[in-house]
């Protein structure tokens, strides 16, 4: 099974996320965000639904489609980048303090411990 919609359903879903970015630019061109609180409140839930969307589906489809080498790389991608970007901010050693939690929270982790 796999996560698909009607053009006709993407092309509105695309229209509405650009008209809501353009409402943000328009925004954003002469005022302060305390000027409109309530306009940018609204622009950040939708936004914020728009990402957990995303990040539910990309979920899914990788659970349902990818292959566990893929995943592998995916995951080691992501950690790599987060520890590039530690050592680059100059902060190596939150890597080191973290570590043990990340570990922790880990998938296979949790399954040695019996979680």
């Amino acid at each position: 099974m796999s996560i698909t919609f009607p053009e006709d359903v993407v092309f509105s879903i695309l229209l509405c996320y650009w008209c809501l970015w353009m409402v943000q630019f328009v925004l954003a061109l002469g005022t302060q965000p305390k000027d409109f609180p309530a306009a940018y409140t609204i622009l950040s839930v939708v936004h914020g639904v728009v990402m957990w969307g995303t990040f539910v589906a990309l979920i899914y489809y990788l659970i349902n489609h990818a292959s566990a080498g893929f995943m592998f790389i995916v995951g080691f991608l992501g950690i790599a980048s987060y520890m590039l970007a530690a050592i680059m901010y100059g902060e190596s050693c939150f890597i080191l303090v973290s570590a043990i939690q990340y570990i922790a929270m880990t998938p296979t982790f949790m399954s040695i411990i019996g979680v």
